[in-house]
């Protein structure tokens, strides 16, 4: 993430964020999934102990947690719902909440949410799922 200066307080539209990796999907988020805004086949699952880019400390780090986030695309993390060719986001207005506090030039906003109340596969299981045992 680039810090811009002080008076650069909007989006450059540049899409540096949205090649840097899709989101984690937050608590927040669940409605999106169940009203279907964002399907199941663009969700990936990162398991604990994998390696992740935490796009706050520019770093691979290894996973605590479980994170569910938005697929890449063009076997990039790209996120799959930025076009390149505008750098446009193809689900701006129902956009996930990481996407809807990220800004290059503050990155404070994401820091301040980034490792809490993330989604994992269990909860989007209801309560008695045989699947959760496998989980």
């Amino acid at each position: 993430m680039q810090i811009s200066d002080e008076k650069n307080t909007g989006c450059k539209r540049c899409g540096d964020c949205c090649r840097n990796g899709g989101p984690a999907l937050h608590f927040e988020d669940i409605a999106l999934i169940r009203e279907g805004a964002i399907p199941l086949t663009d969700i990936v699952t990162l398991r604990r102990g994998e390696r992740a880019y935490d796009q706050p400390s520019q770093s691979v780090d290894q996973l605590s947690e479980e994170i569910l986030k938005i697929k890449g695309r063009d076997s990039t993390w790209t996120c799959t719902y930025f076009s390149p060719a505008g750098n446009t986001c193809r689900v701006y207005a129902t956009r996930p909440a990481e996407c809807r506090v990220l800004f290059c030039g503050d990155a404070e906003p994401l820091r301040a949410m980034y490792e809490k109340d993330r989604l994992t596969r269990a909860h989007l299981l209801p309560e008695g799922h045989p699947l959760l045992e496998l989980i």
